[in-house]
């Protein structure tokens, strides 16, 4: 008996056989790939799993900024503060620093080291300098705590300006030799313009105009401000 197939094309019994023989071929044949593809995919897998990168190391924190040291500046006209290496440095006119020199010889600001770790770490700012218009003539002044040939001092030293012919300093509290104080437990922070209300008493308000500092210790905490170039307190906690 003949077969045809569908091209009309007659095919014996030895052509069936042959037939029949080749599609065998070539159905083992794609199993063949079917099955080395499964193995090239497995080994891909492996690979990635075996070669993932391992996690990055974590950063060291970094250490506290000491300082301030105090830079006399011939070129600028205010003070400023700046971060130099791993110091805070406070850059000074020279009209400044030489009434600062010739009021409290040696003068040298209470340096981040003697404030506690945590204290430190909590500020972006030096504990012992402020910077702002604490007169309202629109130039800079500083507000430091520190020691003058260990004297301990906390004043405001203004800078030279239309309303002031030279640069001076207002004590907030006096060097007295051989006195004992608490002054070197105290940190400043800057404080603009705003209303700040008594915290027993919000009837009680201080309507500040100018900048001022906040004097912080365990015990106190007072606004200080200028008022017609004296120095005034507000009291916002402690004693």
């Amino acid at each position: 008996m003949r077969s045809i197939r569908a091209d009309g094309v007659c095919l014996g019994r030895h052509g069936m056989l042959l037939a029949a023989a080749v599609g065998a071929l070539f159905a083992a044949s794609a199993c063949g790939h079917a099955d080395r593809k499964v193995d090239s995919t497995q080994s891909a897998s492996t690979q990635m799993v075996n070669t993932s990168a391992a996690p990055a190391p974590l950063a060291e924190p970094k250490s506290p900024l000491g300082g301030p040291l105090v830079v006399v500046d011939s070129t600028v006209r205010d003070p400023r503060l700046e971060i130099q290496g791993t110091n805070y440095v406070l850059y000074l006119p020279s009209e400044m620093a030489r009434v600062l020199h010739d009021s409290l010889p040696g003068f040298t600001p209470l340096q981040q080291s003697a404030y506690p770790a945590d204290l430190v770490a909590h500020h972006s700012s030096p504990l012992s300098v402020v910077i702002g218009d604490f007169n309202g003539d629109s130039r800079r002044d500083i507000a430091v705590i520190g020691d003058s040939e260990n004297t301990p001092a906390f004043f405001i030293l203004l800078g030279k300006s239309d309303s002031i012919a030279e640069a001076r300093i207002i004590s907030i509290l006096r060097p007295v030799p051989n006195r004992p104080t608490n002054l070197r437990s105290y940190y400043i922070e800057y404080v603009g313009p705003e209303r700040i209300a008594y915290p027993d008493n919000p009837k009680h308000v201080l309507n500040l105009r100018t900048d001022a500092i906040h004097a912080v210790s365990e015990d106190v905490s007072t606004i200080y401000y200028l008022l017609k170039g004296e120095v005034r307190t507000f009291s916002v906690g402690g004693d």
